[in-house]
């Protein structure tokens, strides 16, 4: 999940699922994923995704992308760094948000689980390996210096974590205003 300040609740995939009285944005990159939860008609607020197959059939807004695996620092399109979270991150930053405190953003296997939210089980949808997770952590400290330059402060929440690029806090301080 990505919360930005003064902005909605947005989740990735499976996620949305866990916030308390639903997020307000929806992010699933990739067509298998809408497939597979059949466009989430429970969800009621802004569907994103890059996929032009579930915009077109499941009515999510489409997001302009480039398949590269470096963080935009242009409003024309994202970089996909290879998994939505770095999507989403993108988008956030191009939208103009000025914090986004990270939850879920674990980049490691805990437990038998390659997602905080779970393993996906549906047959077409991928779960991340050692190596993915050690590409996506690269990606997204790279990316740290372009967030920043776009005026992006990012701040990981994430309970359990191996990304180490950003500042780490606890949620509850940050929404509770101490620091």
């Amino acid at each position: 999940m990505v919360k930005a300040s003064r902005t909605p609740l947005a989740a990735i995939n499976n996620s949305w699922r866990l916030c308390p009285g639903g997020p307000d944005v929806l992010y699933g990159c990739d067509w298998e994923w809408w497939e597979a939860h059949d466009g989430v008609p429970g969800f009621q607020g802004l569907r994103l995704t890059i996929s032009t197959a579930a915009a077109k059939v499941w009515g999510a807004r489409l997001v302009r992308h480039r398949d590269v695996m470096v963080m935009s620092d242009t409003p024309a399109w994202i970089g996909t760094g290879g998994n939505g979270g770095f999507q989403m991150l993108n988008f956030a930053a191009l939208a103009g948000a000025r914090r986004v405190l990270l939850t879920g953003f674990d980049m490691q296997a805990t437990g038998g689980r390659t997602h905080w939210h779970g393993n996906h089980t549906a047959p077409r949808l991928n779960n991340p390996d050692h190596d993915a997770f050690r590409q996506w952590r690269s990606r997204l400290a790279a990316a740290a210096p372009v967030l920043a330059r776009l005026g992006c402060e990012v701040i990981n929440c994430s309970r359990d974590t191996a990304l180490t690029c950003f500042p780490r806090a606890r949620l509850e301080d940050m929404l509770c205003g101490s620091r």
